[in-house]
């Protein structure tokens, strides 16, 4: 899946801008209109490490009114998760009607970054991939729109990023020992990522890959298939086909 990407794709700051600005406006009308008709929307930030998942994160939410969505940051549970399955927490962190989730890392991260790592043993592979779709698929069937991203660079391309945020004693922090371990088995965690996405790549709940190399064509990208989703689902509704044509005509 992947392999498939034009890593190369770029945009100037001037295109940037106009066609940020336009999805700015088209996301907002979108958002107060799921939240009317009360449609739950999960979207998933998956990616390697330095591949810009707070930054690109942060350009959607700025697009979104704050009232109506909420972002989860996996690293900071704590406390008493390891005794409940896996999916507690995120069965408790879902969206309400009307609402969005956005992850930062999520559910996925016990058959990526785990499974690198050597926390998820090789014999709980399979029960957590059916766990995930099954998971999946409820919400989906329950009306939830779930949006999965994963943000894409090189091996190259993310040494030059965690050589950056070493520099800056303000972003130091970021990139530790496990972080680079990661990245010296770029090739064997790349063959878990795309074993991954295929196993989980489902109708209802597919993947998008998004090339992360050049930040404003992923920007860009990101906020489109979140429109595309949106439009989708609001006519998919079956209640509001007028209000998805008055959308496009404003």
């Amino acid at each position: 899946m992947l392999d498939q990407l034009d890593l190369g794709q770029k945009l100037v700051k001037s295109e940037y801008k106009e066609q940020m600005d336009r999805m700015g406006i088209k996301l907002g009308e979108l958002h107060r209109k799921i939240h009317e008709l009360g449609i739950p929307v999960i979207v998933v930030f998956e990616g390697w490490d330095a591949a810009g998942r707070g930054t690109l994160i942060n350009e959607l939410i700025l697009r979104l009114d704050p009232r109506g969505f909420k972002v989860f940051a996996n690293n900071l549970c704590h406390g008493d998760v390891s005794a409940h399955p896996f999916l507690w927490r995120y069965w408790n962190t879902t969206p309400a009607a009307g609402k969005i989730m956005i992850y930062d890392k999520s559910w996925y991260e016990s058959v990526l970054t785990d499974r690198i790592d050597g926390v998820t043993p090789q014999d709980k592979l399979a029960d957590r991939y059916n766990e995930i779709v099954s998971f999946e698929r409820q919400l989906a069937d329950s009306g939830c729109v779930v949006i999965k991203i994963f943000l894409h660079i090189t091996k190259k391309e993310q040494k030059k990023r965690m050589d950056q945020l070493e520099e800056d004693p303000a972003t130091r922090w970021r990139v530790g020992e496990i972080e680079w371990r990661r990245h010296r088995k770029y090739e064997e965690y790349l063959e878990i990522i795309e074993d991954t996405l295929s196993r989980t790549d489902r109708e209802g709940c597919p993947w998008t890959p998004v090339a992360a190399m050049d930040r404003r064509f992923a920007a860009v990208k990101i906020c489109g298939t979140l429109i595309q989703a949106l439009e989708q689902r609001i006519r998919n509704s079956g209640r509001s086909e007028k209000d998805l044509v008055d959308l496009r005509e404003k």
